[in-house]
């Protein structure tokens, strides 16, 4: 069973990112993209701790972070290995992508909650609706 160590500071010192520098094309930077992309998002990421979720468990650019550091020890090395550039872009952006829904203030929170679209939405999920009733 492998320890898992600490998680790197940067996105550069993680093995996923270190994986993708090494096999990106010749003519294609695809580090810089994806870091360049990194550079863009984790500010809104860093708004999650201010917003309407902020009392959940952390969801930042810290936890996205630490979701790529994690790949490695999930995926057998030699699958890992056998990645191309672009799968491993897919993983890191995955990996900060994911949670940006949750970037939203209060007040669009509730206009979402409050909109018909949202409501017929839920509806169109019977269990869902039920159990939403239920717990009001």
């Amino acid at each position: 069973m492998a320890i898992v160590s600490s998680t790197p500071e940067t996105i550069g010192d993680t093995t996923l990112f270190q994986e993708l520098r090494a096999r990106q094309p010749s003519d294609d930077d695809s580090a810089s993209r994806t870091q360049a992309f990194i550079t863009a998002v984790a500010p809104q990421l860093d708004l999650i701790l201010s917003g309407p979720f902020r009392e959940y468990t952390l969801h930042n650019r810290v936890h996205s972070l630490r979701l790529i550091h994690l790949v490695p020890y999930l995926i057998p090395d030699d699958t890992l290995k056998a990645l191309s550039a672009l799968e491993l872009q897919l993983f890191i952006y995955a990996a900060y992508f994911h949670d940006l829904g949750m970037s939203l203030t209060s007040t669009e929170l509730d206009r979402v909650i409050g909109s018909a679209e949202y409501l017929e939405s839920l509806r169109s999920w019977p269990i869902l609706w039920r159990d939403i009733q239920e717990s009001r």
